[in-house]
């Protein structure tokens, strides 16, 4: 699982794959500030 944080606050927690597929998409990538692998 990882946690994403978005640069407008907001967080999401998804799985290894789902952050895989979202850090390809260009225009989401943007939007991301960072992202913490969790347990």
């Amino acid at each position: 699982m990882a946690k994403i944080f978005f640069k407008d606050g907001k967080e999401r927690i998804v799985s290894s794959a789902q952050l895989q597929f979202i850090l390809g998409i260009k225009n989401i990538k943007e939007q991301i500030f960072t992202y913490e692998y969790i347990k």
